[in-house]
């Protein structure tokens, strides 16, 4: 963090600046998704903005637990984009290869990837309360804590 490009991008803000954006000026982090989740994306291009206050992440990258707690953040991120891109990829049978939607699919289960109707349950259908826990186990959350 903060970085621009694949995937997204990740910017700081201050007390002011979310307060000037309409935010609580304490507000932890939000998403900007912009769309094209399921193209093929250019190398400096991403799919959405993810805003972390600045004074947070000063403490993240300073602190014991700052590693573990901005793999929580991405979980949430990842989970936040999916949802409000659901309707863009809820009705494909196949992800465009070098899509972030087809990497997502492979890092999900790096072993067999899970199909788009497999990610479709865990967004909206009844696996949908299993997304995050796939997510923590895929970045080592528990195993970090240790």
């Amino acid at each position: 963090m903060p970085s621009t490009g694949r995937f997204f991008d990740v910017q700081l803000r201050t007390d002011e600046e979310w307060a000037a954006a309409g935010y609580p000026a304490k507000t932890f982090y939000a998403v900007d998704y912009h769309g094209g989740i399921c193209n093929e994306t250019e190398p400096d291009s991403s799919i959405a903005t993810v805003w972390v206050h600045a004074d947070a992440y000063s403490r993240m990258s300073n602190e014991r637990l700052g590693d573990e707690i901005q793999k929580i953040l991405a979980v949430e991120v990842i989970v936040q984009i999916l949802q409000e891109s659901i309707e863009e990829w809820k009705d494909r049978e196949t992800a465009e290869p070098r899509s972030p939607l087809a990497t997502l699919l492979r890092k999900i289960n790096p072993d067999t990837p899970i199909s788009i109707a497999d990610l479709r349950s865990l967004v909206e259908g009844p696996r949908r309360n299993t997304l995050r826990p796939l997510l923590h186990d895929d970045i080592g959350l528990v195993r970090a804590f240790s």
